[in-house]
């Protein structure tokens, strides 16, 4: 049995979910890690939150997560580092 969930509790709040290619990617949010890609994102109105996506044998990305984020699906392809890349 789920507890109730208190609607109040859920005005003003943001949501969306982030998709990596590839899956699998770990994700932080402010520095503190929440999980791994495809990930739900939740955040209150009127706030900024740095988000940090890391998969081994690709280059880091971060962006901004704030109310001009108005997609349900942010979808975030990683790019293969250097010393990972085929020529």
């Amino acid at each position: 049995v789920e507890p109730p969930v208190d609607e109040t509790a859920l005005v003003g709040m943001r949501r969306a979910v982030l998709v990596t290619v590839p899956e699998g990617a770990n994700v932080k949010v402010d520095g503190v890690s929440i999980g791994q890609s495809p990930i739900a994102l939740e955040w209150r109105e009127g706030t900024t939150s740095l988000v940090l996506v890391t998969l081994p044998g690709h280059d880091a990305a971060s962006f901004e997560l704030s109310d001009r984020k108005n997609a349900k699906v942010l979808k975030l392809e990683l790019v293969p580092n250097a010393w990972n890349r085929t020529f």
